[in-house]
């Protein structure tokens, strides 16, 4: 699996699923940051898990490219690991790390398919 993903020098944060689609360009890609048994349960399509107490040590082989756009999201807008997850990728030099505030819970309710294990649905 190739894994693409999102970056900046001053944070992006933003709670809308519009503006979430905008970011998932070609060149990016979601990073959650569940548990793995929360991320095989269901994710975003093309998303690639990152447990936050994982960044420090996996983050340079899951994300081997700074330069990238990494987009982070949770599971939904109260979830603080997406929050430690962006704040630790920044700490480590990741410049565009952007935060999707309403998770997979907004993506959800926008009607927007999920994918579980490694296969895509609705």
């Amino acid at each position: 699996m190739l894994w693409k993903f999102v970056i900046f020098h001053v944070p992006l944060v933003h709670k809308s699923t519009a503006v979430m689609r905008e970011w998932l360009t070609p060149c990016s890609a979601p990073l959650g940051a569940s548990s793995e048994a929360f991320y095989e349960h269901e994710h975003l399509p093309g998303a690639v898990n990152l447990p936050a107490a994982d960044i420090d040590r996996q983050a340079r082989v899951v994300l081997p490219d700074a330069a990238v756009p990494i987009v982070v999201h949770g599971a939904h807008r109260h979830d603080r690991h997406r929050q430690a997850a962006a704040a630790e990728l920044r700490r480590l030099g990741f410049r565009d790390v952007r935060e999707y505030v309403e998770g997979k819970e907004g993506w959800i309710l926008a009607g927007l398919p999920t994918a579980r294990g490694d296969h895509d649905h609705t």
